[in-house]
């Protein structure tokens, strides 16, 4: 493997420790050729990040030995949440490191070996996590195969970086209106896209609105720009709960909104819905002037994105209902009072009688 790779792979595992907020990351493949691979084989430490230095770079881990030796015989993915060495040593860290470990996650690399992450914090990692793991592996894997790297790849950490951030203002940003706009910028400056906006449903099945854009087009003084749920492609978005990406290249300029003199005519659009109880409630809206090419990283990326709009939507809308069942809810204070058998879901404490 060049060296080239070899630092391209260094930045990957950082960037994935910082995603993670772990204390190491650690990248395992295969000693031997895909073609002299066994079910008892060796994997080695090719590469790691790590907070501390207690890594030992020589590990050799054999498959079914440990949780790592678990994720390469198995080929599937390992979550420990309340990590007890116990239960099967890591067999990377220096004698006494390990036991500060609180929980780790892995998966397998598609073409043979596991790459993992373990944190000093007691923490479950999620679903969302899990998922983004597997996308890292599958990008190191192309590493791994290309020899050399690709240009299109100097996209992919920006993405991830874009990511780590988005989660960031889901915690800072209390605020939808703070909140929203830094995830329109953030997906316009990640993916070149001009316009990005965010469109919320108005009336169900008659109505939607344009709230927040990345930049201001259609929403003027923060008041929102109606539309017929019949206009645009954003419309259809609503109508059919499915993505569009017209990329522009087959020379067509769809609508994104319908008709508006203030709209410019874009010749790329994306429109990605979003669900919020399981029904599309708004819609994710990129627009660019000239044709513009969507790979699958990008598309991945978009998906995320979205999946974190949706996220801190669906706490927003919980809360809301929790607050307006709260207001219709009859709150019983401690202390004596008054017992109506004919009102109180309660029956009246039984004294015995001395």
């Amino acid at each position: 493997m060049n060296e080239q790779i070899s630092i391209l792979e260094q930045q990957m595992l950082t960037l994935i420790g910082c995603v993670f907020d772990a204390y190491t990351v650690t990248l395992f493949l295969p000693e031997t050729p895909e073609a002299d691979q066994s079910d008892d084989m060796n994997y080695k430490l090719a590469a790691y990040y790590s907070l501390g230095d207690a890594v030992l770079p020589e590990t050799r881990i054999r498959a079914g030995l440990g949780p790592v030796g678990w994720i390469v015989r198995k080929r599937a993915p390992l979550e420990v949440p309340k990590y007890d060495q116990q239960q099967g040593r890591l067999f990377y860290y220096a004698q006494g490191e390990e036991e500060t470990i609180k929980a780790f996650l892995g998966c397998p690399m598609p073409s043979g070996g596991a790459l993992c992450v373990d944190t000093k914090r007691q923490y479950s990692f999620t679903d969302r996590e899990a998922r983004l793991l597997q996308m890292f592996a599958a990008i190191l894997d192309t590493v791994h195969s290309m020899g050399t790297v690709d240009e299109h790849l100097g996209d992919i950490p920006v993405y991830f970086a874009q990511l780590a951030v988005f989660d960031t203002l889901r915690s800072n940003y209390k605020r939808w209106g703070d909140f929203i706009k830094g995830i329109l910028h953030g997906i316009a400056d990640a993916t070149g896209f001009d316009y990005c906006a965010f469109a919320s449903e108005e009336v169900p099945g008659e109505s939607y609105s344009i709230t927040a854009e990345n930049q201001p087009v259609l929403v003027r003084e923060g008041k929102p720009f109606y539309q017929s749920m019949g206009s645009g492609l954003a419309g259809w978005v609503f109508r059919n709960g499915q993505p569009v990406f017209q990329t522009g290249e087959d020379g067509r300029a769809p609508a994104l909104f319908g008709t508006s003199q203030d709209l410019p005519d874009f010749a790329a659009v994306i429109c990605l819905p979003i669900f919020i109880n399981k029904s599309t409630r708004a819609c994710l809206c990129l627009g660019h002037t000239e044709p513009k090419t969507v790979d699958e990283t990008m598309r991945t990326f978009l998906r995320e994105a979205v999946g974190v709009v949706s996220m801190h939507s669906e706490i927003l809308f919980l809360r809301n209902r929790l607050r307006s069942f709260m207001a219709q809810a009859k709150v019983y204070r401690s202390g004596p009072r008054a017992h109506n058998p004919d009102t109180d879901p309660y029956q009246p404490v039984m004294r015995t009688e001395e």
